[in-house]
């Protein structure tokens, strides 16, 4: 019993951690520069640069991976771009309607 439990937490690592590179990676595939929709349609340059070093896009890819998944493993999901709102908050708000569904 106790391998199997080991085996099936093993494995639910290997999907998270699979999951969140994906998610990361996903989010730089957009053809675009990612700041620059954040920040908007009419954001100046200085606008997109700020927005860059607040959301730490000025820093290498492994850096910024790394900062995901230890911010993830924390529970820190961030802020949603458009609400402004923490993510956690969202779907705190969210949940009850889904557990009803």
């Amino acid at each position: 019993m106790m391998a199997w439990l080991v085996r099936r937490l093993g494995w639910c690592l290997l999907v998270l951690a699979i999951v969140s590179t994906s998610t990361f990676a996903i989010f730089f595939a957009v053809p675009t520069d990612p700041a620059a929709l954040v920040a908007g349609k009419y954001a100046t340059p200085a606008t997109v640069k700020l927005v860059r070093e607040r959301l730490g896009l000025d820093r290498p890819k492994p850096v910024q991976l790394a900062l995901f998944l230890s911010r993830a493993a924390r529970g820190d999901l961030g802020y949603s771009y458009t609400s402004q709102q923490p993510v956690a908050q969202a779907i705190g708000q969210a949940f009850p309607r889904t557990l009803s569904l």
